[in-house]
Order: C-alpha cells, then sequence, then structure tokens
C-alpha cells in the first residue's frame, strides 16, 4: 500500500514534463530551458517512468499516471486562466495540488 506513495509522486513529476512541453512560459529562463529539452529525451523520459510504474505496482499505476498527467494538465490550464501566464510557481502549484489529489484518491481506493 505505501508503493502507491512513490507512484503518485512519480506521476506528479511525471505530469510536470508533459506540461513542460506544452506550456508558453512568460519566463525567458524557463523558454529557454524548454527549447533546450529534446523531444527525444522528453519520449525517453516519459517511456521509462511508465515502465518503472508498471514493473513496480501493475497497471493501477499506469492508470494513476494517466490520471495525474489530465489532473496536472487541467489545473495548471486554469491557474493559466486565472492569471493570465505561466510561470515556475504554476508549475509548483500544480505539482503540489496533483499530489494532495493523487494521495486523496489512492486513500479513497484502498
Amino acid at each position: 500500500k505505501a508503493l502507491f506513495l512513490v507512484v503518485v509522486a512519480i506521476s506528479s513529476r511525471v505530469g510536470l514534463l508533459v506540461l513542460f512541453r506544452v506550456l508558453e512560459f512568460r519566463s525567458k529562463f524557463l523558454e529557454s530551458l524548454k527549447a533546450a529539452f529534446d523531444r527525444k529525451i522528453f519520449w525517453f523520459a516519459t517511456a521509462f517512468y511508465t515502465l518503472i510504474l508498471y514493473n513496480i505496482a501493475g497497471l493501477q499505476a499506469v492508470i494513476l499516471l494517466l490520471f495525474m498527467v489530465l489532473i496536472s494538465f487541467f489545473v495548471a490550464k486554469y491557474i493559466i486562466y486565472r492569471l493570465g501566464f505561466a510561470n515556475g510557481d504554476v508549475m509548483g502549484t500544480t505539482l503540489e495540488f496533483a499530489e494532495v489529489i493523487g494521495l486523496a484518491g489512492v486513500i479513497l481506493c484502498l
């Protein structure tokens, strides 16, 4: 049961990888990091973490990963809608919110 704490932590960070790839940032620093972030590395990291989650916790972990990525995306889009821009604080808030929702979901399902 405690294994799903690790699954939630990894899944929320994969959600940030996806957000980092799809969002347009106000910060020039984040935009330059995004430009340096190769598409091959993104797909490799996403596939690598998905395989790790599948090997340690099975199909439920992959489903949780997809759920966490969707939560991260919609939370970030809502925050961007309210603020009007994306920056590192949006990424941090999204990470924390997704982890809380993921942990609550895991607790309710166990």
